[in-house]
């Protein structure tokens, strides 16, 4: 969704003082003029994707720390706008009938997104997905014992039947849930999930050790 809806809040407390769906400003005059009894120092605005739902009075803004950008926080405390972007990623997943996930990182983070995408398969057996991965990554990936079918990305998608989400450095390499989840929860976020959660955690990557000793033993042959 677009980034098309100004919040503006208080740094010093998070208070949203209000939203405005399309808004902006051209000059920082304009936002002091709307609280003109708030020290303008005090005054922030940022923009938002549009369909987030924000309730002034009970959501609030924080700042984790410098360089990070504001996190809207539900009155549990709960990131909100990532809740948001959790729901919109499995609504988009439901709109056809397969799913076909890419990801543009390293081998470790192939193996990490695999564990994401397993998750999906066991949360929904009856919606295929498959991993589309790079030819380097697909024969290593190959020595693991998993039943996602795993191809390469150069094979072209079905639009008509697939939706396509692809991991990449573009997304922020950050989850504002943290430490509470991990990596393979950021990526499952991405599909439509909240956490990564294989049953059999240990034993997955028992399973992932061996495929990488499989490779390597295979590569020097």
């Amino acid at each position: 969704m677009p980034l098309s809806l100004l919040v503006i809040y208080r740094r010093s407390t998070g208070e949203i003082l209000q939203t405005q769906s399309g808004g902006s400003f051209r000059y920082r005059k304009q936002l002091e003029k709307l609280y003109p009894d708030i020290d303008p120092k005090d005054l922030r605005f940022y923009y938002e994707e549009a369909d987030t739902p924000i309730t002034p009075g009970e959501d609030t803004i924080v700042i984790q720390g410098k360089g990070t950008p504001p996190l809207l926080l539900d009155a549990s405390g709960r990131p909100k706008a990532f809740n948001q972007f959790i729901i919109n990623q499995a609504a988009a997943i439901q709109t056809k009938p397969q799913l076909r996930v890419e990801c543009e990182y390293g081998c470790g983070d192939q193996i990490i997104a695999l564990e994401a995408i397993t998750t999906f398969q066991k949360k929904f057996p009856n919606h295929p997905v498959t991993f589309a991965t790079h030819h380097d990554y697909k024969k290593m990936l190959s020595y693991i014992d998993t039943t996602i079918p795993i191809i390469e990305q150069t094979t072209p998608p079905d639009p008509a039947r697939q939706h396509t989400i692809t991991l990449n450095p573009l997304h922020r390499l950050w989850d504002p849930r943290a430490p509470a989840c991990g990596k393979a929860d950021f990526y499952a976020a991405h599909i439509g999930l909240t956490k990564s959660t294989i049953s059999g955690f240990a034993p997955y990557f028992s399973n992932c050790n061996e495929a990488f000793c499989r490779f390597s033993r295979a590569t020097r042959s």
